[in-house]
């Protein structure tokens, strides 16, 4: 199995074979977590990013809907 996924920040980590999500922020890489599927890795992604107060245009699962004009 390829160890690159589609989401920015998840890979599959061949020795836990589980998806592992990462994120950078200010220097410091944060660990976001394991998961079996790697929607749910980006997912976890998303929450560490809204929990550090990162800029949203990060988020990959968990986009804020546009307003209607």
């Amino acid at each position: 199995m390829n160890d690159k996924t589609d989401y920015q920040g998840v890979s599959f980590s061949k020795r836990d074979r589980k998806f592992k999500s990462t994120f950078t922020y200010k220097g410091i890489t944060h660990e976001c977590g394991t998961s079996n599927n790697p929607r749910e890795a980006a997912r976890l992604r998303d929450i560490t990013i809204l929990r550090l107060g990162a800029p949203q245009e990060k988020l990959q699962v968990l986009k804020p809907k546009k307003e209607e004009l």
